[in-house]
C-alpha cells in the first residue's frame, strides 16, 4: 500500500523449490517511487498556474504569459534535431536530441504526447518532466528507475503524469494558445515609436541598426514581410539597451501574402557590446519581441538571434542558435 516491495523471504515447506511471484499494485493514488525517481499524478486542470508548488517554475514577469516560462512552445509539434539548451511545452514532441537548460535551477517541461522519447529529458536530475495521461510509465533497472513507453528516463528523476489530459491537463494548451493570440493582437496595434533605423550602407557595415531611444521605454516598428527583408537584410543589431534599464523592442511583421520568411541574424547590443548567442541562464537590460501576424501556414526561418518570437499558426525552423522563446504551431 505504501511504496515498493524491497525483499521477500519464503521458507515454509509449502513453497516449491523455485517460484515466481507476481505483485499487482491495486492503487497508487498519489504516485510511485523507483529508486531515486518519483512519479506523481496531476488531477487538476491548469495546476501549473494554480498550485503554489509550481510557482518556482513559472515566470510571472514574462510579457508573453505562460509561454514565457518555456523556450520551445509548440501548439502542434516540436521536433528537436540538435542539442536544445532549453525546456519544452508541446502538444507533440519528437526529441531526436536531449533538452533542458544547463546550470538553471527549477525547470519543468510539459509534453502531452511524447512520441520520440530521449532518455535525457532535462538538464538536471532535479528538474521535472510532465507528461500526458496516454503514456505507459513502468519500472526498469530492477525497480530503481522509470521508463516511458519502454524508454528509460535517465534525467530528470521527477516525473508528473496527468490522470486525464483531455479534461485536466497540467497546462491547458488551448488557454495558452488563446493567450498568445490576444498578446499578438495587442502588440500589432502599437504604432511605430522610439526606434531609430540606420541602414547598413549608412553605417558602412555588414549590418543595419535599430536603436531604442528610451533605454527603459518601448520601441516599436511595423513591417510587412517584404519591408522586413528590404530594410533589415541579413543582419540587424538592436541597440540602445543599457545596464540597469529594462526597455522593450517590439518588431511587428505582417505575413499576409507570404508563404516563407527568412529572418535576419538579429543580435542585441547592451552598453555598446554585442551579446553572444551562446548558452546563458539570465537575460538583462531589456528584451526584443518579434511578433508575426497573419502567419497561419507560413514558414519562418530564424538565424543567429536573441529574442522572443511569437508566430501563432506558423512553422518556425530554428536554423542557428536562438536565445529566447519561440512560440508557434510547429517548431
Amino acid at each position: 500500500e505504501e511504496g515498493n516491495v524491497i525483499k521477500i523471504t519464503a521458507s515454509d515447506s509449502y513453497y516449491p523449490s523455485s517460484a515466481e511471484f507476481i505483485f499487482v499494485r491495486t492503487a497508487a493514488p498519489n504516485g510511485l517511487k523507483a529508486g531515486n525517481y518519483s512519479l506523481t499524478y496531476n488531477k487538476e486542470k491548469d495546476s501549473f498556474l494554480k498550485d503554489s508548488a509550481y510557482a518556482k517554475y513559472y515566470n510571472s514577469n514574462s510579457p508573453i504569459g505562460t509561454a514565457g516560462s518555456f523556450h520551445i512552445v509548440a501548439f502542434d509539434t516540436a521536433r528537436l534535431n540538435s542539442h536544445t539548451n532549453g525546456n519544452v511545452l508541446a502538444k507533440n514532441l519528437y526529441a531526436g536530441s536531449n533538452f533542458g537548460t544547463n546550470n538553471l535551477k527549477n525547470e519543468l517541461s510539459y509534453i502531452q504526447n511524447y512520441i520520440q522519447i530521449h532518455s535525457t529529458s532535462a538538464a538536471s536530475a532535479e528538474d521535472i518532466l510532465a507528461l500526458g495521461s496516454n503514456h505507459t510509465i513502468d519500472f526498469v533497472d530492477n525497480g530503481n528507475a522509470f521508463s516511458v513507453n519502454g524508454v528509460k528516463i535517465d534525467r530528470p528523476y521527477n516525473l508528473i503524469q496527468d490522470k486525464n489530459t483531455e479534461t485536466n491537463p497540467l497546462i491547458d494548451l488551448n488557454r495558452v494558445e488563446k493567450e498568445i493570440a490576444q498578446i499578438s493582437e495587442k502588440l500589432k496595434a502599437f504604432p511605430d515609436a522610439n526606434l531609430q533605423y540606420e541602414s547598413a550602407a549608412s553605417l558602412s557595415q555588414s549590418y543595419c541598426k535599430l536603436t531604442i531611444t528610451k533605454a527603459s521605454g518601448v520601441g516599436v516598428v511595423n513591417y510587412t514581410a517584404t519591408q522586413l527583408r528590404a530594410d533589415l537584410g541579413d543582419y540587424v543589431r538592436i541597440d540602445g539597451f543599457k545596464t540597469g534599464s529594462n526597455g522593450t523592442v517590439v518588431i511587428n511583421v505582417d505575413c499576409a501574402g507570404s508563404t516563407e520568411i527568412n529572418m535576419p541574424q538579429a543580435r542585441i547590443v547592451i552598453d555598446g557590446a554585442e551579446q553572444s548567442v551562446n548558452e546563458v541562464t539570465e537575460f538583462s537590460a531589456g528584451k526584443v519581441i518579434w511578433n508575426f501576424v497573419n502567419a497561419e501556414g507560413v514558414t519562418i526561418n530564424t538565424h543567429l538571434m536573441t529574442g522572443m518570437l511569437l508566430a501563432p499558426g506558423a512553422t518556425v525552423n530554428i536554423k542557428q542558435n536562438l536565445n529566447g522563446t519561440v512560440v508557434a504551431d510547429n517548431v
